[in-house]
């Protein structure tokens, strides 16, 4: 919707999708983003998620690399898209 922005945060949007399953995967060495606010995103969606009483289907994952999608949060990602797709 254009100008929702002006009223919610990305973490905000993403929360109306709660009853989704949800993976996040933050560096937290990232360099681009502030640390705290990745937290305070994951936090945010984590409440959302909550609030629709469907905490279980969102996973917020820190790995301590910079930037990048690394072998290891491939796999990650990889288990979690197995385990919740093929059950």
């Amino acid at each position: 919707m254009p100008g929702l922005l002006r009223f919610l945060d990305l973490p905000d949007v993403t929360a109306l999708a709660a009853l989704r399953l949800l993976l996040v995967q933050q560096c937290s060495s990232d360099a681009l983003f502030p640390l705290a606010g990745m937290q305070d995103a994951v936090a945010q969606i984590a409440v959302g998620y909550k609030k629709a009483s469907v905490r279980v289907r969102f996973s917020g994952r820190f790995d301590d690399v910079p930037h990048l999608f690394s072998r290891a949060m491939q796999e990650e990602a990889f288990a979690w898209l197995d385990r919740h797709l093929k059950g």
